[in-house]
């Protein structure tokens, strides 16, 4: 959530502070938010609009209720309203948008075609010593196909983890 609040405020920085792309307030006809049907992704979402479009205090009553009972908080120093702004979701099993475990047949056929390629059999040949410690260290049978899941892990370690 805190990744993604500075999101928000970076994104309101760009687009809406310095190209003026979009409006300082929240306005439904000029942006539509997605996100995979997953809590995690969806409470991101959450996190970035609500940095991205924090209402001034003045707006009470305007663009989000004018009760005690309504979420404020403190940006740059004024108080700030909380404004919910809608995050659509399909389901996972239709999303072919944002779904990355999605079954695709093409990307399946040719990422076959490619790891019959000379340049995918050598480059295994060349790391061999390298996949093969790989394949030791984590009990996984670690490729050029999947050596990616260590980098991610290794990358998570060094940002959340080491500091």
């Amino acid at each position: 959530m805190r990744q993604h609040l500075d999101l928000g405020k970076k994104l309101r920085s760009i687009y809406i502070d310095q190209l003026k792309f979009l409006s300082p307030d929240y306005h439904n006809h000029e942006i539509y938010v997605r996100s995979t049907d997953v809590n995690r992704t969806m409470i991101s979402a959450m996190s970035n609009m609500f940095a991205m479009y924090p209402a001034a205090a003045s707006d009470a009553g305007q663009t989000y209720p004018n009760s005690t009972a309504w979420p404020t908080y403190q940006a740059n120093g004024q108080k700030v309203g909380y404004i919910p702004i809608p995050i659509h979701t399909i389901n996972d099993f239709y999303d072919y948008t944002l779904n990355a475990d999605m079954t695709c047949p093409r990307q399946d056929a040719l990422w076959k075609i490619v790891q019959q390629t000379p340049e995918y059999t050598q480059k295994t040949v060349e790391k061999k010593a390298l996949l093969d410690k790989l394949t030791q260290l984590t009990g996984d049978n670690i490729t050029l196909t999947n050596i990616w899941v260590v980098a991610d892990a290794l990358f998570i370690e060094v940002c959340f983890v080491l500091n």
